[in-house]
């Protein structure tokens, strides 16, 4: 399975906990200024672990970031027109909500999104970092949008996947607790 890590300076200890927790392949996700500096190469030696990395792109950036590699953008308020823009994979759509309703919550993703994202080919990652950072309160809110757009996600066939997304490598989870979160939610 693969994992995707926003790591600081600590790519080696990412590297160490992928190969506790039998990870196959990790992506690095790095800001634009930070892409070009990195170099896996090195890091490679000595794992089995295949190494990847990606942009963290804004919506200024993602025409810089779709010519350099893979984008990845973290869900914000201007969701409907980085969408339509169509990056590799978008995430924290339930973290960029702050109200939810009374009939529905505040997921950050909607049928138009939905539909935007399957026609664009876009990939939704569910970040299993923001409930382990979140207090009680915002983690029961957290899994409550996370089901929401699951059921979105199924009903216009919008790819998914539930990874750490973690920016510390505590935060890492085994494959086998991702997949088993994924059927739950």
């Amino acid at each position: 399975m693969k994992d995707y890590v926003i790591p600081n300076g600590n790519e080696r200890e990412f590297i160490e906990n992928a190969e506790k927790l039998n990870i196959k392949e990790l992506m690095f996700l790095y800001p634009l200024t930070k892409f070009d500096a990195t170099n896996l190469e090195m890091l490679q030696n000595g794992t089995k672990i295949r190494l990847l990395k990606a942009v963290i792109a804004d919506k200024k950036d993602m025409h810089v970031a779709k010519r350099k590699a893979f984008d990845a953008v973290r869900a914000l308020e201007e969701n409907r027109a980085i969408l339509e823009q169509g990056p590799d994979l978008m995430f924290g759509f339930e973290e960029a909500s702050k109200k939810d309703y009374l009939h529905h919550r505040g997921s950050g993703f909607n049928q138009v999104l939905a539909k935007i994202a399957h026609d664009k080919k876009v990939s939704i990652g569910l970040s299993f970092s923001s409930l382990i950072r979140a207090d009680s309160v915002s983690r029961a809110q957290i899994i409550g949008r996370m089901n929401q757009n699951k059921m979105l996600f199924r009903k216009y066939k919008v790819k998914f996947f539930v990874a750490s997304f973690a920016e510390r490598p505590e935060e890492m989870r085994a494959a086998e607790e991702l997949k088993a979160f994924e059927r739950v939610v």
